[in-house]
């Protein structure tokens, strides 16, 4: 496009602007707005701003055209008008990608009104995604509230695209606990529902993946015994990959640990989930110092002074005679005392060698 030509599409969607304006506004002998012409009026300038290149007037102008088609009460056109605002903020700088978490909710809402539930939950991810980085406690508030649309407006049929990025973003930021009980809530919601057993038998295997992150061989047990009271989980390859996991686990063989990792089965979870799968080890225990097992309950070294427990030559006093200080008895009881003590020496173990 050439510059002029560039210079003429700019002054037709600032002409458009400038008339919507107009019939957006009241006046002495104009008492009520004609929104349903200012809606068009804002929308076809939008698509003249976006399409010489000047986005923010783009954004500017799809804002109103869904202010105006809310006017109307025409909710699904204020809802897609915002989400081509999104559309563009979403491809520019940070400022920008923040307004579009905020037009996508809202977009959401205009959607939830008129009763695109899919449309809605479409929003709220898109929203949730774009949050991840900057806000991951808002990431998660939007994941929280697609779930409640679906449920809310029996549409839980599109749960798992939700519940899929939503523990993705979980297990990426290392919230293991709270992975494990969205999960949970997945299965349940899942049981009611017909068609869906492949996504429950995933949700499964995931929370398998993640118990034995935490290393926690129970839970991925526990996890395996309540799958099996689904039917026919047991003939699954979620079933066997998951159990041969925790099988090698518990045995320590990390041959037999790789061999389960490598099952295809795995490349049909979230990359996330996936990614994480590759980094469970065999628990290893904490190895003693060498020598320690032999010294364990080593007796310690009898002293080489102890003296000898050899009776002493000394005669005894005549009938009916004390003994003498230093004589016969007070011998007779050194050499007790002498010979508890040398007891005591060599019964003593080091329980701490």
């Amino acid at each position: 496009m050439s510059a002029a030509q560039k210079e003429k599409k700019m002054k037709e969607a600032q002409d458009l602007y400038a008339k919507g304006v107009k019939a957006a506004k009241t006046s002495l002998t104009k008492w009520k707005a004609d929104y349903d012409s200012a809606s068009n009026y804002f929308e076809n300038a939008a698509r003249g701003f976006r399409g010489v290149g000047f986005d923010e007037q783009a954004i500017e102008a799809y804002e109103k055209a869904a202010f105006c088609y809310e006017k109307c009460d025409s909710m699904f056109s204020a809802g897609r008008a915002l989400e081509a605002a999104c559309t563009i903020a979403s491809q520019m700088g940070q400022p920008f990608k923040e307004k579009a978490t905020v037009m996508y909710r809202k977009a959401a809402h205009y959607f939830k009104a008129y009763g695109a539930a899919d449309k809605a939950v479409e929003m709220f991810t898109k929203a949730a995604k774009l949050r991840e980085d900057a806000d991951p406690e808002g990431t998660i508030k939007m994941y929280e509230e697609a779930i409640e649309t679906t449920i809310h407006d029996d549409r839980q049929i599109f749960v798992s695209d939700i519940f899929r990025p939503y523990v993705g973003f979980l297990v990426k930021t290392e919230r293991y606990p709270a992975a494990l009980k969205a999960l949970k809530h997945q299965i349940d919601i899942l049981k009611s529902i017909e068609g869906q057993r492949d996504n429950m038998h995933k949700a499964f295997l995931s929370q398998v993946i993640i118990n034995l992150i935490l290393n926690d061989s129970v839970g991925a047990e526990n996890t395996i015994q309540d799958a099996m009271q689904i039917e026919g989980f047991t003939r699954t390859t979620e079933y066997t990959a998951g159990s041969d996991l925790i099988d090698a686990f518990n045995q320590g063989d990390a041959a037999e640990l790789k061999k389960a990792l490598d099952k295809p089965v795995f490349g049909f979870l979230d990359n996330n989930l996936s990614r994480l799968a590759k980094r469970i080890s065999v628990p290893t225990l904490p190895s003693a110092p060498a020598g320690a097992a032999a010294s364990l309950f080593k007796p310690k070294t009898a002293p080489s002074s102890v003296p000898s427990l050899a009776p002493r030559s000394v005669t005894p006093p005549p009938a009916g005679q004390e003994p003498a200080a230093g004589t016969y008895d007070d011998h007779q009881h050194e050499h007790e005392e002498e010979a508890k003590a040398e007891e005591s020496t060599t019964d003593t173990y080091d329980f701490l060698a």
